[in-house]
């Protein structure tokens, strides 16, 4: 196949011109073999690091999603005149029912960001990747976790709310049903 563009005109007299010949040539071809495999592997590398970056991304925005779930406690109410409780975010949620909505609304982000970093696996099998989206995976996993438990005792005051409530009405009907009031006659 090579033959016709290989012409060699010169003789080797010797044992020694012969074998720094075949040195030389055996070197030019690990060369451009090297050369060839790095050429080949070098558009995977190219993808496993797009891929790696845009999983970082998704890693940093289950991590922000979390952050602003930090000061976002069930029945916290910040103390008036205390200058070091700061709640910025009064406006977005006032109530524990809304917490709870926001909390799974959060939750559901979360699972979002798990499930984009599992269609990176869809066009690009590799295992640095797979290992990548595992833990993100296990980070949305664990973070929608502690989110479902403040939700959870949310849910739980609300019943003992509720229940405090019902007693509270049993026992101004059952004091208004004893208290019994003289015929004025």
């Amino acid at each position: 196949m090579l033959a016709p563009f290989l012409d060699f005109k010169e003789t080797f007299t010797g044992l020694a011109e012969f074998l720094e010949a075949t040195d030389a040539g055996l070197h030019m071809i690990l060369v451009i073999g090297a050369g060839v495999i790095f050429l080949v592997s070098l558009e995977n590398r190219i993808k496993r690091n797009k891929a790696l970056d845009s999983l970082s991304t998704l890693r940093s925005i289950a991590h922000i999603i979390d952050m602003h779930q930090i000061t976002k406690d069930p029945g916290f109410e910040p103390r008036v005149g205390d200058e070091n409780t700061k709640v910025d975010d009064e406006e977005t949620v006032k109530t524990d029912s809304e917490l709870a909505i926001y909390l799974d609304f959060s939750s559901d982000m979360l699972s979002a960001v798990g499930k984009l970093g599992a269609y990176h696996l869809q066009y690009y099998r590799d295992r640095a990747v797979l290992e990548a989206v595992n833990e993100i995976e296990s980070l949305g996993n664990g973070l929608s976790r502690k989110l479902w438990q403040k939700i959870m005792v949310i849910n739980h005051m609300a019943e003992v709310h509720a229940r405090e409530a019902q007693l509270r009405i049993d026992c101004h009907r059952a004091l208004d049903s004893q208290i019994t009031i003289p015929d004025s006659e």
